[in-house]
């Protein structure tokens, strides 16, 4: 694929990545890309380490509210005084969380046009399945009946992709790629931030419950 590149045979070049495997490791190569630039934006937009410090400060918060439930049978005085201490700093800590929301949707409004803008434009080129992914997303209920099983492929006519394959399309497969890509590089550069994701969302659904 390289050699194809710098021999400037820009129309080989494009048919060995529209189709398998060359289109897995462009999509790859792209959400990639599209995640560095995301992390750098966000690392020159906001401050992660302290949006780091914020984050301990809210998860501190978020604890002890865990720790006064308990009291609330046994010790219902200190269960009352304490709760009360606690809603006095809630208020504080809620704008924090709003704010930290805010710097963190910054980045957001450099890149959303461009990924408007180009993305169909993008997924017009690749026009078929394009990976296969470690599962075979044919077997998750409702979902697999979505992907398609034809499509046209402009060399060798209509082609149809058993059901075995588990092959997906170009938006699929760049979502896997780029929360993996995400991930890491946020790691990497100190902007993911540890105890995040979904164990994060599930910690806050539990603390907005307790209100």
């Amino acid at each position: 694929m390289l050699s194809l590149i710098f021999q400037t045979d820009w129309d080989a070049f494009l048919a060995s990545i529209k189709y398998p495997p060359g289109s897995m490791f462009a999509i790859l190569a792209l959400s990639l890309t599209t995640a560095t630039i995301t992390i750098i934006l966000t690392r020159l937009l906001t401050n992660p380490k302290q949006l780091k410090e914020k984050q301990a400060v809210i998860k501190a918060h978020q604890e002890r509210r865990k720790e006064i439930e308990e009291l609330k049978d046994e010790r219902p005085k200190k269960y009352k005084k304490e709760l009360t201490k606690w809603e006095r700093m809630d208020k504080p800590i809620q704008t924090m969380q709003q704010k930290m929301g805010l710097q963190r949707m910054k980045p957001m409004c450099f890149t959303i046009v461009p990924y408007m803008l180009i993305f169909p434009l993008i997924g017009g080129f690749f026009d078929g399945p394009v990976a296969i992914p470690p599962m075979n997303p044919w077997d998750i209920p409702l979902i697999g009946q979505m992907i398609w099983g034809i499509y046209e492929h402009p060399e060798t006519g209509v082609i149809i992709i058993p059901k075995e394959w588990g092959m997906i399309g170009y938006i699929s497969w760049y979502i896997l790629c780029s929360f993996t890509a995400n991930m890491i590089i946020g790691r990497l550069a100190g902007t993911q931030q540890s105890g995040g994701g979904l164990g994060q969302m599930f910690d806050k659904a539990k603390y907005d419950s307790y209100k």
